[in-house]
């Protein structure tokens, strides 16, 4: 089973926000201080655990695993280099890109000080039956206190949720935070989970859970975990997933994944043009017109690495924009994509004469090209309207390598489907470890609700002009 951007390049979506402001409703979000002094000695917080234990004792075993029961054993290592990679491989199909080996150990190689990773093989009877990824993000008081600020402010809180803002106002700057993130924070997507042919999904979600609570018992060298994020799963999937609601996780939609379905009889990029409506058609001639002194250059390594300043200037100009935001890539990250995928990773810069003013990246997956960061410099792109352009060059580039779609991750979505993308709902799950503030959830989920937009359709409907 495969359970399986600009994705993260553009300000986030609501899901951010709903995970800080649930952090926010714990009255330390490490628990108390007594709970935190024995996490630190080692000694059971039965309030803390409250609800996440089980009647395993989750003993490591001689080789170094954790018994999850019913002859299910789970190995985690905090390195991708300590995994076997062929059971690994044996378990990750070869079209979750972002489950790979070569990805996995790329993206820890870059990470931020403030992120860690845990790499999950689950044998049943010594045989692997499952595979996982978890990242762990850290938040520090400032970014807490910033991230916190447009929740404290907020007007729009109704009910009992209002009664929090000045607790919120005063005692930001007291909070930190660490999630636990089952997926990955970088990619919209399916990429925390795969397991064998022969285990049944609810099963594989099961066993999740388990894992999670091995986890949330054993990392405690930074203080506990707050909070668990399972992130992302389609509507084919999403079923199965609701199986963790056992385990008193809350289900939320996040704002969905867009995604163009490449179209057989667009040969070329004119092809695609030709196939929409009037509106559009002149639409995408006006961007074209408007960005005409703008000249696009594919760089190399060498590119990467000697205008890096001026990347991550840009990069950090779109990610500072984002209204939540939990973890940022590193200046590092864009070079060690291209040194280990070469010609699958395309980093392309647009320039204005000499002035590199944008860029933006994707991954060749093999059948899909998957948008991911981008970087804009703003004050060009209000005078240019770049980032259209950069939409229309993701689908030419899915044309020209024959791919069968282009994703081109989730926010935005209006504007995406405005170029021939479609929508695709993503789930996710979230409970607090603490027990208070995982039950009133409910209140701050049905206020982060994705916001609603107006799809569009581009092309012509049934050969006819719009």
């Amino acid at each position: 089973m495969h359970l399986s951007t600009l994705a993260n390049g553009i300000p986030l979506h609501s899901l951010h926000a709903f995970v800080l402001s649930v952090i926010a409703l714990a009255k330390t979000v490490h628990g108390t201080p007594q709970e935190d002094a024995k996490a630190k000695t080692g000694k059971k917080s039965t309030s803390v655990l409250s609800g996440l234990t089980t009647a395993c004792s989750y003993n490591k075993k001689a080789n170094g695993r954790y018994e999850l029961g019913n002859n299910l054993d789970v190995q985690l290592e905090p390195h991708f280099a300590s995994i076997d990679s062929a059971e690994w491989n044996k378990l990750v199909p070869a079209d979750n890109f972002f489950m790979q080996e070569k990805y996995l150990a790329g993206l820890e190689k870059t990470a931020a000080p403030n992120l860690r990773f845990h790499y999950a093989v689950v044998r049943k009877n010594e045989k692997p039956v499952l595979a996982a990824v978890f990242q762990v993000i850290h938040i520090d008081r400032e970014m807490m206190s910033e991230i916190l600020a447009p929740l404290a402010s907020s007007k729009k809180y109704v009910g009992f949720i209002a009664g929090w803002r000045e607790w919120i106002k005063k005692g930001s700057d007291n909070l930190t935070m660490q999630v636990l993130v089952s997926g990955n924070n970088f990619v919209s997507g399916e990429y925390g989970l795969c397991c064998a042919t022969n285990m049944e999904p609810a099963a594989a979600f099961d066993t999740l859970a388990g894992i999670v609570r091995v986890i949330l018992k054993h990392d405690r060298d930074q203080g506990l975990i707050s909070t668990i994020l399972v992130k992302d799963y389609y509507g084919k999937n999403a079923p199965s997933a609701r199986r963790l609601k056992r385990a008193r996780y809350h289900e939320f939609l996040v704002e969905p994944e867009m995604i163009v379905d490449i179209d057989p009889a667009w040969k070329t990029f004119e092809g695609y043009q030709e196939a929409m409506s009037k509106k559009y058609r002149n639409r995408l001639k006006t961007t074209i017109r408007k960005t005409g002194a703008v000249s696009r250059k594919n760089f190399t390594f060498a590119d990467i690495v000697r205008h890096q300043p001026r990347i991550m200037e840009l990069y950090l100009a779109v990610h500072n924009k984002a209204k939540f935001r939990l973890a940022a890539l590193t200046p590092e990250y864009f070079a060690e994509m291209k040194k280990t995928f070469s010609d699958r990773f395309r980093f392309t810069a647009y320039y204005l004469e000499n002035e590199l003013i944008g860029f933006r990246t994707s991954f060749d997956t093999g059948r899909d090209i998957e948008a991911h960061f981008i970087g804009i410099d703003y004050a060009r792109n209000a005078e240019l309207g770049i980032y259209q352009l950069m939409l229309y060059d993701y689908v030419r580039e899915g044309i020209e390598k024959g791919a069968d779609r282009v994703f081109l991750g989730r926010t935005a979505s209006e504007i995406k489907s405005s170029v021939g993308a479609r929508a695709h709902d993503l789930t996710c799950f979230i409970r607090h470890r603490n027990s208070f503030s995982n039950q009133i959830i409910r209140p701050f989920i049905d206020y982060l609700r994705p916001s609603e937009w107006i799809p569009r359709n581009p092309f012509k409907d049934n050969g006819t002009e719009e």
